[in-house]
């Protein structure tokens, strides 16, 4: 099995237990509001709600951080301290793709964007805050193979060496997919990253196709000794994260948290889930914000939901493990057997 938790060592000292369950924000998609002459991010509002009960990851655009938040020593003026803060290269908020949670699209004029932009917001980044730096995704750059990306990354390493490096690995030259077997081709060259970072719908056109390609490069990696975790991007679905983890991810971020509701282990619309717990008669925005903190408290459930299922396979309750995730457990247990027969 591949299922697994990791301690991620980080160069300020702290120590980063997997699974983790990452809170993103991004503008991607969000409303933008009017402030004077300046417009200002929906997310970088919706961080300030939730910052207090953010307390372990998240993760911000460098582009985000450039544009539309305030100067990087304010964070914590409002109280925004995770353990730990993933810098995403950007590449996300440049492009006109969307990730498969995307239930509304406001569109924003995308900013000039490059390497050098983003590595301004890297080399401002406070010594005592701990970072994970996302390698730079070329976005809407010419397409690169692999072992390009590999030695970006690591000229990326060299510059921010009190930082961990995630490597997320980008399709080549060709098709929007990843090439799994020039990943698993060039398998032992990935030994200078700390985590490797795939994203969700590059993964394959099926649930079952990325659940398989996860358990390949995971397979891969194990095979030269390298335990660097696999850090799922776009995706913090309560019930595919699952499917995920149990293929050999261990990280998962995304947006779903900030346009849906968690109830009973699935991804739900917010106004069915307001009916549904009766606050029929509370303004949306309050609705709005319960949500979200409610979402926080369910990833941190989950969490130890699939701790609690590494130790019950560890002990030997085979199929009854699969319990802990309550709502979904026969339907995960499904997934899971195709997975390992096909």
């Amino acid at each position: 099995m591949l299922a697994r938790t990791s301690n991620i060592i980080h160069p300020s000292g702290i120590t980063i237990q997997t699974p983790l369950l990452i809170s993103s924000f991004s503008s991607k998609g969000f409303r933008f509001i009017k402030k004077g002459k300046k417009q200002n991010s929906e997310a970088f509002e919706l961080v300030q709600v939730t910052a207090e009960a953010l307390t372990e990851a998240v993760l911000l655009s460098a582009y985000d951080l450039n544009y539309y938040y305030p100067s990087i020593k304010s964070f914590r003026s409002f109280s925004f301290a995770p353990q730990v803060l993933f810098i995403d290269s950007g590449g996300y908020e440049t492009l006109e793709d969307y990730d498969f949670s995307e239930a509304y699209r406001h569109p924003a004029k995308i900013k000039k964007w490059n390497l050098a932009l983003y590595e301004k917001i890297l080399s401002q980044w406070p010594p005592y805050y701990p970072a994970i730096i996302v390698s730079y995704d070329h976005g809407s750059e010419r397409r690169m193979d692999l072992r390009k990306q590999i030695s970006r990354a690591e000229k990326l390493h060299l510059k921010y060496p009190t930082h961990l490096i995630d490597f997320l690995i980008k399709p080549g030259k060709k098709g929007s997919l990843l090439d799994i077997n020039e990943i698993i081709a060039n398998i032992s060259l990935l030994k200078n990253f700390q985590i490797i970072g795939l994203t969700e719908k590059e993964l394959g056109e099926s649930i079952l196709e990325r659940m398989q390609n996860i358990k390949k490069v995971r397979e891969a990696l194990d095979s030269v000794s390298n335990k660097a975790p696999i850090h799922i991007f776009g995706n913090l679905d309560p019930l595919n994260s699952i499917l995920y983890f149990l293929s050999g991810a261990e990280i998962f971020d995304g947006l779903t948290w900030l346009r849906f509701s968690y109830y009973e282990g699935k991804a739900s619309y917010d106004q069915n889930i307001d009916t549904i717990k009766g606050r029929i008669g509370q303004k949306d925005i309050l609705n709005k914000k319960m949500s979200m903190y409610e979402n926080i408290i369910y990833m941190n459930k989950l969490k130890q939901q699939m701790k609690s299922f590494l130790k019950d396979m560890k002990e030997g309750k085979g199929d009854d493990s699969f319990k802990v995730f309550e709502f979904n457990s026969d339907k995960i247990l499904t997934a899971f057997k195709t997975l390992y027969s096909s």
